[in-house]
């Protein structure tokens, strides 16, 4: 994806080669969900070093329940997982609409919220108004210094996961931060390797959003070599499947497993042994190169 020879220059704006897949086409939107589905996010990428395979994966165990905290969305588990062209994050049975609240709000003081003759003044209509509820719903409630005050109960009834997503994350992969970034295009974004490709989906609705020139959609990038390099994820459940079907295990400690056994049996044949040392750091860089 780099191209070759490394040094042509072509008056391209876009630092991508011409010989990378064309940017996917934005999915069709589906419909709405209804009952809690699973929700993928993958960050596709040039290869990138083992260590910083590591620390994304790292920083998104962390921020990704922190954010889906915040954002009233309930889910039963967060895996996150990668490997040198992509970190990938798994969020199990994610509800498809934030937890509904209801919250009492604070407004005037009571004595500037009514005149002498009891009808609300300016004061508490614009604080009604601002609020979106009527003058009807106001009550009112002493604080611990006994200075009545209006309160009125606000209903959030929440967005859809796909839309609170959908404005956060961009911000999400713009936090990933590494020991050293770069920069590649005129977006001016930084990490540790060029950005190729983002995919969102939750079911199989797919999550828009847009980050350093790319637009999330419902495609992935497979084996550089294979008949199809770019391939469509037909929903979140399909995700894992399909990368097993192109002989990518995107779980470590499975890669590990597999490459310690293959390791262990050709030492065998050829009548030697490994050492166990060896399936400490050196395996974990071996299973992310």
């Amino acid at each position: 994806e780099l191209g070759r020879p490394l040094g042509t220059i072509t008056s391209s704006t876009d630092e991508d080669s011409p010989a990378a897949p064309a940017a996917p086409a934005p999915a069709a939107p589906a419909a709405a969900l209804s009952a809690p589905d699973l929700f993928v996010l993958e960050i596709g990428s040039e290869e990138l070093p083992p260590d910083d395979v590591q620390a994304g994966m790292v920083q998104l165990r962390e921020r990704v329940p922190a954010l889906l905290s915040k954002l009233r969305l309930s889910h039963s588990g967060v895996e996150v997982h990668g490997t040198p062209r992509r970190l990938a994050v798994l969020v199990h049975n994610l509800a498809p609409a934030q937890t509904p609240q209801q919250s009492k709000l604070r407004g005037p003081p009571a004595k500037a919220a009514y005149g002498s003759s009891g009808k609300p003044t300016k004061a508490l209509e614009g604080f009604c108004k601002k609020a979106g509820v009527s003058v009807d719903g106001v009550t009112r409630e002493a604080d611990a210094k006994g200075v009545e005050y209006c309160y009125v109960e606000i209903k959030d009834d929440g967005k859809t996961a796909a839309e609170v997503l959908s404005g956060e994350l961009p911000s999400v992969v713009g936090s990933l931060s590494f020991k050293k970034g770069m920069r590649w295009n005129s977006f001016g974004v930084a990490y540790s390797r060029p950005l190729r490709w983002l995919l969102a989906m939750h079911g199989a609705t797919p999550v828009s959003f847009s980050y350093g020139g790319l637009e999330a959609g419902n495609t992935t990038r497979v084996l550089r070599n294979a008949a199809e390099p770019v391939v469509t994820v037909s929903s979140a459940a399909g995700y894992l499947p399909l990368l097993q079907q192109q002989r990518i295990q995107l779980d470590l400690d499975s890669r590990k497993q597999s490459i310690w056994a293959a390791a262990q049996a050709a030492a065998a044949e050829a009548g030697g042994v490994i050492p166990e040392s060896s399936s400490g750091d050196l395996l974990d860089e071996v299973a992310n190169l």
